[in-house]
């Protein structure tokens, strides 16, 4: 173990000195942690580092959290998974075709609202769900529900849609109720627009000389349940607990929310799912305007791999290699 925190720490130090790296790193083995740090700054007008509890833009990781809310009602008889959404939203497009299933999996063939080009202009000002749906509802399918993998934040604006219709109660009020507050996840919310968030590490982009700036504003109520909620990298090694137990949902949905729901897709229940040399591998990426984030949980080994950046950039090689020094081996 020692070795590999050295190998760890050696390793990101390159992605440190060229701004790649700018947040929080942490990597469990069996739920061990092998290493919990910050790098980067969160503040670079300030000079103020990024520390392990810098609070972040998960981006859609937020998805991880929305699915599982989901398989939660599922659970308790309230929907069921071959549903068709038109019963719950019956102004949708093909809703009568479209199953929550569909939804879960991105093969409802609904356009991502996030591909409009007005999206920048949306993106400055508050946005209800209900106005969101608007955006989408009425526009023709991509393709058949059902038949392709199509990934649409759209799909998960109306799941987080879903759970306020059954629950009568906000998305953000049931998720700290039913998972945050449950797990002791005290460190996470969903974004509240304007508020004051504690440790927050403010959000960077790299221009084209690859020069930090300022990322431009964006009201997350425009991600909504598809990618609005801040945690940090102790509270999302609580949320990879949790997974590996029962405490959220049963061992029978979970199997199911690790399946690829088509074939040729590597896409389950709010996780892409593959197989590796270390056994089979669910993760989720987050990317939103000055952050990216990565979430790699390896089923078999216990190898879980938490990286949350404030800065807008490609993380998905850094955390590969991490995860191949977590096993002390490669891939192929």
């Amino acid at each position: 173990m020692p070795n590999i925190t050295e190998t760890i720490e050696e390793y990101l130090k390159n992605f440190d000195s060229n701004s790649t790296l700018s947040g929080t790193v942490l990597i469990s083995k069996q739920n061990e942690i092998l290493i919990s740090k910050g790098y980067g700054k969160a503040s670079y007008e300030l000079g103020v580092p990024n520390y392990p509890n810098s609070k972040f833009r998960i981006g859609s990781i937020t998805k991880t959290f929305t699915a599982v809310s989901v398989l939660q009602l599922v659970e308790k008889g309230l929907i069921g998974l071959d549903d068709c959404i038109n019963r719950y939203f019956p102004t949708q497009q093909g809703g009568d075709k479209i199953t929550i299933s569909n939804l879960l999996s991105h093969t409802s063939g609904i356009q991502s609202y996030t591909d409009s080009p007005l999206m920048i202009e949306w993106s400055k000002n508050n946005s209800s769900p209900d106005e969101i749906f608007k955006r989408f509802s009425k526009l023709e399918l991509n393709t058949i529900p059902g038949t392709e993998f199509s990934y649409s934040n759209s799909n998960y604006c109306i799941l987080g849609m879903l759970i306020e219709k059954i629950t009568d109660q906000p998305y953000d009020r049931v998720l700290k109720e039913t998972i945050f507050d449950a797990l002791g996840m005290y460190e996470s919310e969903v974004e509240t627009p304007l508020k004051i968030i504690k440790n927050l590490s403010s959000g960077y982009e790299l221009d084209l000389s690859k020069s930090l700036i300022q990322a431009p504003y964006l009201n997350t109520t425009n991600a909504f349940a598809s990618g609005d909620i801040l945690s940090t990298a102790a509270d999302l090694h609580i949320w990879d607990e949790a997974l590996h137990s029962d405490k959220l949902i049963t061992s029978d949905l979970k199997s199911k929310m690790y399946k690829p729901f088509l074939e040729h897709s590597q896409y389950g229940f709010g996780w892409f799912v593959q197989d590796t040399p270390f056994g089979k591998l669910a993760f989720h990426s987050g990317g939103i305007t000055g952050y990216s984030s990565m979430l790699l949980r390896f089923l078999d080994s216990g190898v879980t791999v938490i990286v949350l950046n404030n800065v807008s950039t490609d993380i998905s090689e850094l955390s590969k290699g991490l995860a191949v020094i977590a096993h002390g081996s490669s891939f192929t």
